[in-house]
């Protein structure tokens, strides 16, 4: 679940030109980066194009509070569809007349 749920992310926090804002990327590099699946030219993480300046621990807080929600988003997002697929269940086995114990494909 982490997983799918930072995929976007890390690119932006990976090649922001900000120093300092870390939820910005121009869609012109982001979409360049998924349709060919490369960093730009010259590209360099932002320890190195603003050195010293650079501050790794608020980088460091921003990504987690980004992972953080997003893990949580992708998880109540997938209860979500699990609850509305045992709602659609539960209602064609009312309406088909058929008891749950009888069912055998769920047993």
């Amino acid at each position: 679940m982490a997983v799918a749920a930072n995929q976007y992310l890390f690119p932006v926090m990976l090649m922001g030109d900000q120093l300092d804002d870390f939820s910005f990327l121009s869609t012109d590099t982001i979409e360049t980066f998924w349709r060919q699946f490369r960093f730009p030219e010259g590209f360099a993480p932002r320890s190195v194009r603003f050195g010293a300046a650079f501050d790794v621990t608020a980088f460091n807080e921003a990504r987690q509070a980004w992972q953080t929600a997003n893990i949580e988003n992708a998880e109540e997002v997938f209860e979500e569809a699990k609850g509305e697929m045992k709602e659609e269940k539960d209602e064609e086995e009312s309406e088909s007349g058929t008891p749950p114990s009888a069912d055998l494909a769920i047993m």
